[in-house]
């Protein structure tokens, strides 16, 4: 008796864990909008699109993303694809060369995605994405098919408040590398309507440690009521928070660079700041 107990306890304990580890979809946007430039413009040789989805419409899930499906609403297509994905604070574009940067450990497929008219494709990536609670996410889609068509492709979207996507395209390789862009984009207020593929696996969970502080913490005046600080990036960095002394929160956060202009300051006044760098966790003050 006590063997079938145990041998039960543990069936309906691997069941559990079983159902634990079942995909579920998140589906972003309803599509009543149709683009012809994101995911891809086939009527270039090489292509990047970048866009922030917030953690609003990730549904506060997290774990292993193992796949993105796009809508197409006109047109066949075949081309060759890198995408990639990562964890941000930033939740909008702020200017046409405002790129998020990547790096090869960011690319989670690589390969050839073959479009038809009023289907989903999906592309099934080789390298599952760990996507954090609660914080936004990038998709970038790096066209390098290095031909053109002369058809242009149209795809589901959803026209947002804010710039969610930088895009750009080439008839040469000026955009065939999404790690090292340093031509200028367009801004857009549409995202692409997407489905995701997630596993709870509870990696999602799991928080990364705190950046090492700023260092290297140093002021130029700018004005007689303007300084701008500069420091030294820390390794593993998302986001900066810029503190002054006195004020228990935050006064600015840098999503992007390593330096900040504090104005409005009064000629005279002594004044102390300190630099924290964040990713999943908030580091210690700088000098």
């Amino acid at each position: 008796m006590k063997k079938f107990l145990v041998l039960t306890l543990m069936c309906v304990l691997g069941l559990f864990n079983l159902s634990a580890q079942e995909p579920e979809t998140i589906v972003i946007g309803n599509g009543g909008d149709a683009i012809n430039y994101s995911p891809s413009y086939i009527d270039s040789y090489t292509s990047v699109t970048q866009q922030i989805f917030v953690a609003e419409e990730m549904q506060n899930k997290s774990g292993k993303i193992q796949s993105v499906s796009f809508k197409c609403t006109s047109r066949t297509a075949t081309r060759t694809f890198k995408v990639y994905m990562v964890n941000t604070n930033k939740t909008s574009f702020s200017g046409v060369s405002d790129w998020v940067a990547l790096t090869s450990q960011d690319l989670v497929f690589e390969g050839s995605v073959s479009f038809s008219a009023d289907n989903w494709t999906t592309i099934t990536f080789q390298t599952p994405f760990t996507y954090k609670k609660g914080m936004n996410v990038l998709l970038c889609v790096n066209d390098v098919t290095g031909t053109s068509s002369s058809l242009v492709t149209k795809f589901a979207s959803d026209t947002k408040s804010e710039n969610r996507t930088l895009h750009a395209r080439a008839w040469n390789s000026n955009y065939g590398d999404a790690t090292n862009i340093t031509e200028e984009g367009t801004l857009s207020t549409s995202t692409n309507h997407v489905e995701f593929t997630i596993v709870n696996d509870g990696s999602g969970e799991e928080l990364d440690p705190a950046p090492a502080a700023p260092t290297n913490l140093s002021t130029e005046a700018l004005s007689d009521s303007q300084i701008r600080l500069t420091w030294d990036a820390s390794e593993n960095a998302t986001s900066y928070k810029v503190y002054q002394k006195g004020n228990e929160t935050a006064i600015a956060t840098v999503l992007s660079g390593t330096t900040y202009v504090v104005k409005d300051l009064t000629p005279g006044t002594n004044y102390c700041f300190t630099v924290t760098a964040s990713a999943d966790q908030e580091s210690e003050h700088s000098n």
